[in-house]
């Protein structure tokens, strides 16, 4: 069967001052997302995981709970209270670029040992992980859900604003929505 997927883009409207709030939104999200890749370079072996096996152990490094109140390497060192769906949007963005480098990386190497083996000088760079981060902030169904039960209860929505998050008005917020349906 397959899949259609449909994509809503609105436009932003929001006051000036709120464009300093989505840009602290994105600088955090990208810090967030430089974190985790940082954090599967130490424990590669998360790569060989599926998607949600690596999200969770990812999450089991990174993540104070009740039950691992001290994590492997905790999160709280970019910022206190992340919430989940932007933490996830964060981790799979870095395990996507993650698995992309490790992929490049991998095929650099076969190329250079089949030269090396027939005796040529190999004189490609190999590939190295991001230096910089400009990666956007994902929202997925959940978020638009929430969204969309925010409005009808006319309350506002969070955005990271320094060290914590603060309400703005629903209409200052960029909504993206994808719709699996199966035929």
């Amino acid at each position: 069967m397959a899949k259609a997927t449909t994509t809503i883009k609105q436009i932003l409207n929001h006051q000036p001052e709120h464009g300093a709030w989505f840009a602290a939104n994105q600088s955090l999200f990208n810090r967030v997302c430089a974190f985790y890749f940082g954090v599967v370079q130490v424990h590669e072996n998360v790569l060989d995981l599926s998607k949600k096996d690596a999200l969770t152990a990812l999450e089991k490094l990174t993540h104070t709970t009740e039950c691992n109140p001290h994590p492997i390497m905790p999160l709280s060192e970019i910022g206190e209270n992340i919430p989940a769906m932007f933490r996830r949007a964060a981790i799979n963005a870095a395990l996507g670029s993650a698995r992309a480098f490790y992929a490049h990386l991998a095929k650099w190497r076969k190329r250079k040992e089949k030269a090396e083996a027939k005796g040529k000088k190999f004189h490609e760079r190999p590939p190295v992980p991001p230096r910089t981060w400009n990666k956007s902030a994902t929202l997925f169904v959940v978020m638009w859900t929430h969204f969309l039960s925010v409005v009808e209860r006319a309350t506002k929505k969070c955005v990271h604003i320094n060290s914590d998050y603060v309400d703005i008005l629903p209409k200052c917020l960029h909504k993206r929505r994808h719709v699996e349906r199966t035929n």
